[in-house]
């Protein structure tokens, strides 16, 4: 392995022979080293999306292979060209890639480059109480009591269109309502690791005019 020159001298009909200093010259190099290939664009895991396009590279790699999920290994492809998946499904995903380089040595199989990551599509499912399911309240100031199986995080509205700032999940959430009396519906968002939604809604009525006096 490594780089090889040979140097050729020759004699004519006259019996003169090529000066040394000019003799025709040959080189080439000898690789039987395979590179390892590289993978990028990697989904973040959990994720809710079902599709990917991973770029495959490496020092001198020319063209790869792939396996999808432990199946049988694609044909030969140009290392320019992604690895497009669509329509992927719930679960773990396995990609492993072996790479040729310029001298044709193929990555071998059971040391090939993988990366793995997890699709959710399931979105979390949560309950909202506000004020321990009273029917009614005096004041603006509510506490709602938040139930989820998966969330992580959360956030409010009162009109179910803008919602407050995500925050951490917790099992309970002082709230302000909307002014005016009358029946006020909170709309709750839960949202897992994987970015997948839930809406829960709660409604309570706004009273805080006392009643006449006797």
């Amino acid at each position: 392995e490594g780089p090889h020159t040979v140097s050729v001298i020759g004699k004519n009909f006259c019996g003169k022979w090529q000066q040394e200093i000019d003799a025709t010259t040959v080189s080439w190099t000898i690789d039987t080293t395979a590179s390892s290939a590289t993978i990028t664009g990697t989904p973040s895991s959990p994720t809710n999306s079902t599709s990917a396009s991973l770029t495959i590279a490496g020092t001198d790699i020319v063209s790869y292979k792939f396996q999808q999920d432990g199946g049988s290994w694609s044909s030969e492809i140009a290392v320019g060209t992604p690895i497009s998946l669509t329509g992927l499904s719930e679960g773990l995903q396995a990609i492993s890639v072996t790479g040729k380089d310029s001298a044709g040595n193929w990555q071998d199989s059971g040391d090939a480059t993988t990366v793995s990551w997890t699709i959710d599509t399931t979105s979390p499912i949560g309950v909202s109480v506000v004020n321990e399911g009273d029917e009614y309240a005096n004041a603006t100031s509510v506490s709602i009591n938040l139930n989820s199986n998966d969330a992580q995080q959360v956030c409010f509205s009162n009109d179910g269109t803008i919602y407050s700032n995500w925050e951490a999940m917790t099992q309970n959430k002082s709230w302000v309502l909307s002014e005016g009396e009358g029946e006020k519906t909170v709309s709750i968002k839960y949202k897992d690791a994987a970015g997948n939604t839930y809406v829960s809604t709660d409604s309570i009525t706004l009273d805080t005019v006392p009643p006449d006096a006797p």
